[in-house]
This record gives structure tokens, sequence and C-alpha cells, in this order.
């Protein structure tokens, strides 16, 4: 049906009547479109011998099929290419869901298919739904490239590419506990808490192959929570304020009690206090 329908367009046809009625299925399972007595020619379009006998319709006038006619045909403007597209959205919602996009004239936006037919493709469902833009601009300029797409998407039902699996790659080998992962913007590097006896202290490691991990906080304070700075050359981390104890969460919020926000700069590589509060959270 939409090659028929492109091969009438780029003769200069418009249907302007396209709908089930209209649409006869051939024993080898071909759709023929029929009836094109409210078919018009463009103006300007090139004659050829498949033109077929044009009937003169008043301008302005209505011509078309409520249920099935673009906004633009119902307006009485001129109807072009698109408006069939429009047309043919309708017979392929109705083909696929049952039921008529629209009872009566398109005052409204159908149903999308997703409801109406969850179980039809995305790739289906887009297609269809420009084919039914209100804003025939909105629509494909040309039903050579609706049948173009149509066909993209039927390769993929017959040649679906298979999905890869992401599987996970460890990236830490020490047995101590480690905590509060946090990778850089560039995706180049992590930094993460490690457990040594019982406080945290902070770590970097190198996502390259060589994997080089390094620690970047020492004493004992607890460090948690390490958040990357936008430009990678700051870490904003959360450091208790008793030695040798650990920080705790206060809630389920993750709030903790005790503990000052701290900037590690490792351009300058120095430590500073950045904030204190009896209660910080780093997010």
């Amino acid at each position: 049906m939409g090659d028929g329908l492109a091969k009438a367009h780029a003769a200069g046809i418009i249907h302007r009547d396209l709908k089930p009625d209209n649409i006869m299925i051939t024993s080898d399972g071909l759709a023929k479109i029929l009836d094109f007595g409210l078919a018009r020619k463009e103006t300007g379009a090139r004659a050829t011998d498949a033109t077929v006998p044009m009937p003169i319709t008043r301008e302005g006038a209505v011509a078309g099929t409520p249920g099935y006619m673009a906004p633009e045909q119902f307006a009485g403007m001129t109807a072009d290419a698109r408006s069939d597209i429009f047309s043919f959205g309708c017979v392929a919602y109705e083909t696929i869901t049952g039921h008529r996009a629209f009872a009566a004239l398109p005052l409204a936006d159908p149903p999308p298919l997703r409801s109406s037919a969850p179980e039809a493709p995305a790739d289906l469902q887009r297609i269809v739904a420009r084919c039914l833009a209100r804003n025939r601009d909105e629509r494909y300029p040309s039903m050579k490239e609706v049948v173009a797409d149509l066909r993209r998407f039927l390769d993929r039902l017959r040649h679906p590419t298979p999905r890869a699996i992401a599987r996970p790659v460890q990236v830490t080998f020490d047995k101590a506990v480690e905590h509060f992962p946090a990778i850089s913007r560039d995706g180049n590097r992590i930094v993460f808490s490690r457990e040594g006896r019982r406080i945290r202290n902070l770590f970097m490691k190198s996502l390259a192959a060589d994997g080089e991990e390094s620690q970047i906080t020492h004493g004992d304070f607890d460090d948690i929570q390490a958040s990357w700075s936008p430009g990678g050359e700051e870490l904003l981390f959360l450091r208790g304020r008793e030695s040798g104890e650990r920080l705790e969460p206060s809630d389920v919020f993750g709030r903790y009690i005790g503990g000052d926000i701290w900037l590690l700069d490792f351009v300058s590589v120095r430590h500073s206090l950045r904030s204190s509060a009896s209660s910080a959270s780093l997010r």
C-alpha cells in the first residue's frame, strides 16, 4: 500500500480519501489502493500515463471521509501528499489496534499506540505517530520516506542485532573493606575509602590498563564520601574530628555527626578545612 501511494504521489496524484474501504488485499497478500474518485492532480505535476480523470471540486470544499481525513482537509485547505500520509497513519493505527484512531473528525490526538497496543514495537509506534501529526509540517515529507522507514523497521525485525550484555569488571582487589567509590568526570580515575583497622583513608586508582593505585590521605582520622570537582583537580571529602574514631550516620539520610568537610587540592597538594558543622553530608 505504501509503495502504491508513493507511486501515485510521484505522478502528482493525491488520493484524498484513503481508508480501509478503498484498500483491497489480493490473493498473494498485496494491498491495492482503489477508488481514486476524489483524487486530484497537484498543481504543476507532470502528466503521465498513470494519470486518471480528475473530478472538478470547488476550492475550499471538504473532500474525504470523516475519521480518516487530515485536519487540513476538514478545514477546507488544499490537500497534498502529507494529507494522504495522515490517512495512511489512520489506516495503520486501525490495522494495529483493531479500532479507529478517530471516531469522526480528528479534533484531538488519538490514544498513543503504547496504550492501545503495548505489544507494538517502539519503532512502529514512532512511525505511526509521525504520520498522525496534526501539523502536516511535522509529518513525513513524502510517502517514499514513510516506506523507507517501514522497510528499515521490518529489516530490524527480521535480522535483530544481538544486544551486548554489560559485564562487571573488578577494579580493586585488596581484602580490606572499601566504601563510597566516586569516578572522575573524564572516567579515568576512581577515589574510594578503604578501611585500615578502624578508620578509613582515601585511595585513588587509575582505570587505565596498568591500574596504578595510591593512598591520598593518611593519619588517624576517618575519611569518607569523596566527591570530585568538575575539573577533576580537587576532592571534597568528610573527615572525622576524633582521632581513631569512625564516623557513623546519624539517620537513614546519611548525615554524619562529628565530621568536617575538607578539600584536597591535587595541584598544590594541600589539605584545607572547607566547612565545619556538627552534622555534615556529601552527596
